[in-house]
């Protein structure tokens, strides 16, 4: 591998759901992947700050949360022109089509099914970052 060569722990991942458990096994199947550099919020507010305070190369984002939902908070994104190429991932326990429109609409990347199967996740991130694992283009 060369010197200028990525590897996934260059690659930094924003996890936002709130429920602090999906944010853990999501967390946790990055890191068996290699993907380190990976910080988890549970609050969608405190999340639309963390994505300029930490600048990913990655927002995981659940649909379905209180006070701001995933849907809000990809629209906000791509309203900004500092965050509006970021790829996104949605995941979501809902199947009610609209929700699922609105972040097809807003341009997500993938939409995961809850429960998040891990060869799934790892596929959609890796997708999202970079033509392969060894070699993300973040």
């Amino acid at each position: 591998m060369s010197a200028n060569a990525k590897t996934p722990n260059d690659c930094k991942i924003l996890v936002v759901d709130d429920e602090p458990i999906m944010v853990d096994i999501i967390t946790a199947h990055l890191n068996r992947a290699g993907f380190w550099n990976t910080v988890g919020m549970s609050d969608p507010i405190d999340a639309m700050d963390g994505v300029y305070i930490e600048s990913p190369d990655l927002l995981i984002v659940d649909i379905s949360m209180p006070r701001m939902n995933g849907n809000e908070l990809l629209e906000i994104v791509r309203s900004d022109s500092t965050t509006e190429g970021l790829p996104v991932l949605v995941i979501t326990g809902s199947r009610k089509e609209s929700d699922l429109n609105r972040a097809r609409d807003l341009g997500a990347a993938e939409i995961l099914a809850k429960p998040i199967r891990p060869e799934r996740l790892l596929a959609a991130v890796t997708s999202a970052v970079g033509p392969s694992a060894s070699q993300p283009s973040c």
